[in-house]
């Protein structure tokens, strides 16, 4: 009985285990992928609180990413420092609309 057991799991891990190598080649990969980048929007909201000495920094490297349709929302969270000003410098360099 546990031999009819064992061939039975060994049987169907075979079966498993062949529908995922077939189902992985029919995938295409990520290099053949055509350049179009424009997929659906997405909103990345930054949350900043005493960053002055970072957000520049922080901004520059999500603007470095090569996904076209992105939006991002940065949020000054009731910073002491000049926070608010660097977000406010970031967006007038950038001519983006900035609200305080």
């Amino acid at each position: 009985m546990l031999f009819i057991l064992l061939t039975i799991n060994i049987i169907g891990w075979l079966i498993i285990s062949f529908n995922i190598f077939w189902g992985l080649r029919k995938i295409e990969a990520l290099e053949d992928a055509d350049g179009d980048h424009k997929g659906p929007l997405i909103s990345i909201i930054v949350p900043a609180r005493n960053e002055a000495h970072t957000i520049r920094k922080s901004i520059q490297s999500q603007l470095d990413l090569n996904y076209e349709n992105v939006e991002w929302i940065i949020v000054n969270d009731r910073s002491t420092d000049k926070t608010g000003d660097e977000i406010e410098q970031i967006a007038a360099c950038l001519h983006l609309y900035a609200e305080v």
